[in-house]
C-alpha cells in the first residue's frame, strides 16, 4: 500500500497554487510512494519552475523540504516568484546589411510580451 503525502505549496503570490499543482500533477501524484519520493519532489519543483518561465517569471526558484516518512510525510514547496519580466525594445547589433527596419517584422514576439526564454529562441531562428 502506497502512503499518503500531504503537499503544501508556500510563498507563491501571482502564480496560483492550482496553477502550480497542474503544471506538476503527475510528479506530485509520484510523492506518495516513499521509494520515489525525493525523484519526483525534484521533478515536481522543476515543472513548477517551468510553469513560472512560461508566465514571464525568469528568475523563479522553487525549493522543497520532505520532513517525516511513509504515511507522515509532508513535502513543501517553497516558491519565490521574483519580478515578472517583459520584453522592451527589440535591438540588433551587428547587423551590416540589413536594417533595423528590416529586420524587426522577422521577431515575432510582441514588446511589453511576457518574456519567455523559448520564445525568444524560436523567434530568432
Amino acid at each position: 500500500m502506497q502512503a499518503a503525502t500531504e503537499v503544501r505549496i508556500e510563498g507563491n503570490a501571482a502564480i496560483g497554487t492550482r496553477r502550480l499543482k497542474e503544471a506538476a500533477a503527475a510528479e506530485l501524484a509520484s510523492l506518495k510512494d516513499p521509494a520515489r519520493r525525493q525523484a519526483a519532489a525534484d521533478d515536481a519543483a522543476f515543472q513548477m519552475e517551468t510553469a513560472g518561465h512560461l508566465a514571464g517569471y525568469a528568475f523563479i526558484e522553487v525549493e522543497y523540504t520532505i520532513a517525516g516518512e511513509d504515511a507522515e510525510a509532508a513535502v513543501v514547496f517553497t516558491i519565490r516568484e521574483g519580478p515578472r519580466v517583459r520584453l522592451g525594445e527589440v535591438s540588433f547589433a551587428g547587423n551590416g546589411y540589413f536594417t533595423a527596419a528590416q529586420l524587426r517584422p522577422h521577431i515575432a514576439i510582441a514588446r511589453s510580451a511576457p518574456y519567455v526564454e523559448g520564445d525568444v529562441r524560436a523567434a530568432r531562428n
